[in-house]
């Protein structure tokens, strides 16, 4: 804006627009769909590469036997996208990748997001200003990866998540 780019800058708000819309229309729940889910990620992955200026280029892959309609838990995608880009990819020297690979069997949606970063223990190094709610919410995921992990020279993070393809949350309060 401050530089009159007029069509970024309309770019860039018409996005972010998008993103509080939907974050706003799922406030009183706690799942969507797993389409509404990958919209909503990709969204807010082009305005963090618009943000950093093309520091990271991110691919998103999706079976075609995945249910779609499925529901999911909001954010259980763009909370380790988010961490990805925070703590690992915006640290590189070079261009960082972010992959998510989203498939599904006969009873499992699976959900990997894979990172070229700088990895988990240079970034708790040089970690200044995080506020931590990120590591909260996926340290059950991280301890499962550590546990596979006999090499201590971490290259980047890969979290993997199983969800129930018949889950129902229809005994769930909407506002939890």
């Amino acid at each position: 804006i401050f530089q009159n780019e007029k069509e970024k800058s309309y770019d860039y708000l018409q996005r972010f627009a998008v993103l509080i819309r939907s974050t706003l229309l799922h406030a009183d729940k706690i799942y969507r769909t797993l389409k509404e889910e990958i919209d909503f990620v990709k969204n807010y992955l082009d305005l963090e590469q618009f943000r950093f200026e093309d520091k990271f280029r991110y691919e998103i892959k999706i079976n075609d036997d995945t249910n779609l309609e499925t529901l999911v838990p909001k954010m259980i995608i763009q909370t380790f996208a988010e961490n990805a880009i925070k703590h690992g990819l915006v640290k590189r020297k070079e261009e960082g990748i972010l992959l998510i690979e989203i498939n599904s069997d006969e009873s499992y949606i699976n959900i990997s997001v894979n990172d070229n970063g700088i990895g988990r223990s240079e970034a708790q190094r040089i970690e200044t200003n995080s506020t931590g709610m990120g590591q909260v919410i996926i340290k059950e995921f991280i301890s499962l990866l550590n546990r596979f992990n006999e090499n201590k020279k971490v290259a980047g993070t890969l979290v993997t998540i199983k969800l129930p393809n018949n889950i129902s949350f229809n005994s769930i309060p909407k506002t939890q």
